[in-house]
């Protein structure tokens, strides 16, 4: 089937999914336009793709989709890009339903994001929680909406493979009661090197604006800073936690 209008409810629908996070939440649908993120979809949950939209199609995703009964709808390349602001599109656009968070206590060390404004970053420490096996994320409730477009692309198709949990820090640590603290914190007088993280942290990662009131409260909060040189005084989120992701895996005892 052809979509020729812009003002088909398709069109419509994804366009409010890209620019107002409240319609996100309410459908729990986000967008997909990479096609390495749809594959792996398609590979791991297939049924929560609820339709997509193409200007070309390889026979081996029509196979794909047919086989698991996925609606697809041909497209203009003018109309794909009333849909997207990437500059240069895959050519596919998806509907994605969120994937099925469960909940449960950490077996595994995981960041808490307070209060993270960007979303680019926020998809990048997605991208870093699964390369070195941290299967869960946290975000406080300021946080950016990890389903936002910008962060969707960041993460690389990895959205389903972390769970991230919008969560008050006291939400995480009453369910966590045992959890070791771990903050960094460029004015710290500890380095990272001397923290041991062998066993399952929460390690609190801040934006630019600082810590929340809620983190600063923190009785057994351990605080540490990565040592820099030549005068710099802090590095973005994204490499941060691509270092403490490293720290991590070294640390562990079969590692």
């Amino acid at each position: 089937m052809v979509i020729a209008s812009p003002d088909n409810p398709k069109i419509k629908h994804i366009q409010k999914l890209l620019s107002k996070p409240k319609f996100r939440k309410e459908t729990r649908e986000y967008i997909v336009e990479s096609s390495h993120h749809l594959n792996d979809i398609l590979e791991t949950s297939p049924r929560d793709i609820q339709y997509l939209l193409y200007t070309t199609l390889s026979n081996e995703l029509t196979e794909t989709l047919n086989n698991e009964s996925i609606s697809y709808f041909e497209i203009s390349d003018s109309l794909l890009k009333k849909c997207t602001d990437v500059k240069q599109s895959s050519g596919l656009i998806a509907v994605v339903h969120y994937p099925v968070q469960s909940s449960g206590p950490l077996n595994t060390s995981a960041f808490y994001l307070d209060k993270i404004s960007n979303p680019r970053n926020l998809g990048a420490v997605i991208r870093n929680s699964a390369a070195f096996g941290l299967t869960t994320l946290y975000i406080s409730p300021e946080s950016v909406d990890p389903f936002h477009p910008e962060s969707v692309r960041a993460s690389a198709g990895t959205l389903n493979k972390v769970r991230v949990i919008e969560a008050s820090l006291e939400e995480v640590i009453k369910e966590n009661p045992t959890i070791e603290v771990l903050c960094l914190d460029s004015n710290a007088t500890q380095v990272l090197n001397q923290a041991s993280l062998s066993t399952p942290h929460l390690i609190i990662l801040g934006s630019e604006n600082g810590f929340s009131s809620s983190t600063l409260k923190l009785s057994k909060l351990n605080s540490y800073k990565i040592p820099l040189q030549n005068n710099v005084d802090s590095l973005n989120l994204a490499v941060t936690s691509g270092i403490i992701g490293n720290f991590i895996q070294l640390s562990k005892p079969d590692s």
